[in-house]
């Protein structure tokens, strides 16, 4: 990965701090071709493809974000620990709004002046929403994955005790990982994944949330995940206004909205009340759902499906090709 140094950049809440950003760019070279920006979810990072890659099923060449055909951008979420030094010392010093911030500010650095795409899962799904209100003629298109715009009391609470968890349990990052896990899941799913099955006398359902706990326990820092879940509960691109339509109104973008209906984490009723809500006001604002009994990792585990509904984007975004050379500034 590559990185930029963020000089004193003044937080939301007034703090100013030096941000070292990683990020990565695949595909064809920054000024040759239409842009994409992938926001990552959670526990990922900005390696889309390759080993240790989240996103190989979509990204890469022939899949529906063809590195043969475009730029793809992906950028660390700051204090992710995900590149050196990038670990956040007050793990509540940001906001999604400064994340968006951050990441408007790396992409002005690397000359980008335009892009063909933001989209972004979980996390990284509200992350694209506020970069849309923050630069609503930034993007062609905006596509919002399993998220939504703002927090919810739901949110608010899985986030309260996986705080409590980070904070006071034995095994802090095994066990939040293990409470998360059922929030990404549904109960269908896993009593149709195991069945009351056991091995060595344990039920395989408990050896799979041991799994998940120590795989993540071995990959990820504690404040790094303290710093993740903190920015979950912030969500919010109304800013405490209680205003989403003005925000979203002025957004120029085609947005779809891809949303599950078992989701647990955010719920898809939300992003219909979105849809419903917002439609008047925008003609270019479109919902598709992922049919699924997995609940919010649908959008990893239903790769097929989900490759279907961006074929069908992608195919209807009109790219004007005469311009696509316009979409960086030289330096």
């Amino acid at each position: 990965m590559e990185s930029i140094l963020l000089k004193q950049y003044k937080t939301q809440k007034g703090e100013g701090l030096d941000l070292l950003v990683y990020y990565q760019v695949v595909g064809l070279p920054i000024g040759e071709a239409p842009i994409i920006l992938v926001n990552h979810p959670l526990t990922a990072n900005a390696t889309l493809i390759g080993d240790g890659g989240w996103w190989n099923a979509i990204v890469g060449e022939n899949n529906v974000l063809d590195t043969t055909r475009y730029t793809i951008i992906s950028i660390n979420i700051p204090g992710n620990g995900s590149g050196e030094g990038n670990l956040l010392e007050n793990h509540t010093a940001l906001t999604i709004y400064d994340v968006a911030k951050v990441f408007l500010l790396t992409l002005d650095n690397l000359g980008v002046k335009k892009l063909h795409t933001i989209i972004g899962a979980s996390i990284g799904g509200a992350i694209s929403w506020q970069m849309a209100t923050l630069a609503p003629t930034l993007a062609e298109q905006v596509i919002p994955i399993a998220t939504d715009y703002k927090t919810t009391d739901w949110l608010q609470a899985i986030c309260t005790i996986q705080a409590s968890i980070l904070k006071n349990a034995v095994a802090p990052l095994e066990q939040a990982r293990q409470h998360a896990m059922l929030c990404y899941r549904t109960p269908t799913s896993l009593n149709r994944k195991f069945k009351l099955q056991k091995s060595d006398g344990e039920f395989n359902v408990n050896a799979w949330l041991t799994y998940h706990g120590n795989a993540l326990a071995k990959r990820y820092a504690l404040q790094a995940y303290k710093t993740l879940n903190y920015l979950l509960s912030s969500i919010d691109i109304a800013q405490a206004d209680g205003s989403f339509l003005k925000h979203i109104s002025k957004i120029e973008s085609t947005i779809h909205i891809i949303t599950i209906p078992t989701d647990g984490l955010f719920l898809a009723e939300e992003n219909w009340d979105t849809y419903v809500q917002l439609k008047p006001y925008k003609e270019n604002l479109f919902i598709h759902e992922i049919k699924s009994i997995h609940g919010h990792d649908a959008f990893l585990i239903e790769q097929q499906q989900l490759a279907n509904i961006l074929n069908s984007i992608f195919k209807k975004s009109i790219i004007n090709e005469n311009n696509k050379y316009s979409s960086v500034r030289h330096r």
